[in-house]
């Protein structure tokens, strides 16, 4: 009877521990668990933005952006979404003008405060010239800041893009393609 009575207990007090540690939360995230987290937000970002400028994708990429957000390309200033979205608009009109784009992993930091953070890259960009018909590579570098929303998700602030290679001449089709987005 008493052995009974012992693995009776034993079996409560079992069931009671169990019972204590699901209803426990979740112990708090780390500093460095936070950081990393942040990180890999910017990361799925950044791959988010890179294919959806690939495919003109003009919803999508004003999504990533701030309303008030700068994206600064060889000598051009974009302020604001609706001149990013436009000229996105512009692009997709001109199938030509850009092809492919690939970036090759680069740097995500992170400030300490975890509000704001960065990435720089290099990218390489396919694209046809108008005057030979042919594919050429492009290669330049980019930088992007993001900051942390209230909801703690992360929207690009600034975007800045520059080009190792020379421009490409713009035929009428172009020409007339960017000036009739306004």
């Amino acid at each position: 009877m008493m052995r009974q009575s012992l693995i009776l207990i034993a079996c409560m007090l079992t069931l009671c521990v169990n019972a204590c540690k699901r209803t426990t939360a979740p112990p708090a995230r780390t500093e460095r668990e936070k950081h990393i987290a942040d990180v890999n937000a910017i990361l799925r970002l950044k791959m988010t933005k890179m294919v959806a400028w690939s495919n003109r994708n003009a919803d999508v990429v004003t999504d990533l952006y701030e309303d008030d957000a700068s994206v600064l390309e060889n000598g051009k200033s974009l302020h604001g979404v609706d001149e990013i979205k436009k000229e996105i608009m512009a692009r997709a009109k001109v199938a030509d003008v850009t092809g492919s784009t690939s970036g090759a992993g680069g740097t995500v930091a992170v400030a300490r405060s975890g509000d704001i953070g960065y990435s720089h890259d290099t990218a390489e960009t396919t694209v046809i010239n108008p005057k030979t018909n042919r594919a050429v590579i492009k290669k330049g570098d980019y930088v992007t800041v993001y900051r942390k929303q209230g909801n703690q998700s992360w929207k690009i602030v600034i975007d800045v893009w520059t080009s190792d290679s020379p421009a490409l001449p713009m035929t009428d089709k172009m020409l007339g393609a960017f000036r009739g987005v306004r």
